[in-house]
């Protein structure tokens, strides 16, 4: 029976790891493998910046592999899970690569093609032209706009942070930075003489700056999460 060897690259953010169930099936022009589940007896598989290979035995030959599904299960508690690859190479010893660099929240599905830049009309076989059209409609409905004001530019349809997509928020490291920096900027007195008077030079620069009349909907979504970041200068502020 043909082997794949499957190899699955997991980010290096914190809490890009997952212990949720990982399971793979492979999408080729002769058929599709059922799912195998991608698990290593006494391994804690996919941890944080880990690169882990599976064998997967399939039972009849699969032809030229298009796509790779890839169904993420709970375990225990909702783990987001930050794939950056998956790398497969076929029976016949030929290499190919599916990026991902993206976040997997939640349970479901995600299908990826190999790495190779195609244009649409390179698309000749009928699974890859779905998944083409799948994933554009999937990111007409994670990316919505809006108007703010007529004339204006659209914006991000979005009211705070985590409204917006996970792959476009700010990371937990750079949350942690806001407010380290923040403290430390406040512990010098950001150029002031007191930790309470630079605490007033920071609110005074978002009650000057934010405020739902003057500040557009796109600036406003990363103000929110600055704001969140630093909820003692902020304490008073309404979006």
């Amino acid at each position: 029976m043909p082997s794949y060897t499957v190899t699955v690259a997991t980010g290096s953010q914190w809490f890009a790891g997952t212990d949720d169930y990982i399971y793979l099936s492979l999408v080729g022009s002769a058929g599709c493998s059922e799912k195998h589940l991608l698990d290593k007896p006494f391994y804690n598989d996919f941890e944080r910046g880990a690169v882990d290979s599976y064998e997967v035995i399939v039972d009849e030959e699969l032809g030229d592999i298009h796509l790779i599904k890839i169904e993420k299960r709970k375990y225990w508690l909702h783990d987001d899970w930050y794939l950056k690859y998956i790398t497969l190479k076929t029976p016949y010893g030929d290499y190919m690569e599916f990026p991902c660099y993206r976040w997997i929240s939640g349970e479901g599905e995600l299908v990826l093609r190999d790495g190779r830049a195609r244009l649409s009309r390179d698309d000749q076989i009928c699974v890859l032209k779905q998944h083409r059209r799948k994933e554009l409609e999937t990111r007409q409905k994670q990316y919505r706009w809006t108007e703010w004001n007529p004339g204006f530019p659209l914006s991000i349809d979005a009211k705070c942070h985590k409204d917006l997509p996970r792959d476009i928020q700010f990371d937990s490291e750079k949350g942690v930075d806001f407010v380290l920096n923040y403290s430390k900027a406040t512990s010098h007195g950001v150029g002031v003489h007191t930790k309470h008077e630079g605490e007033l030079r920071w609110k005074g620069l978002f009650y000057s700056q934010l405020s739902e009349e003057t500040l557009h909907p796109s600036a406003a979504a990363l103000a929110l999460q600055v704001a969140s970041a630093f909820p003692e200068a902020c304490s008073n502020l309404h979006f």
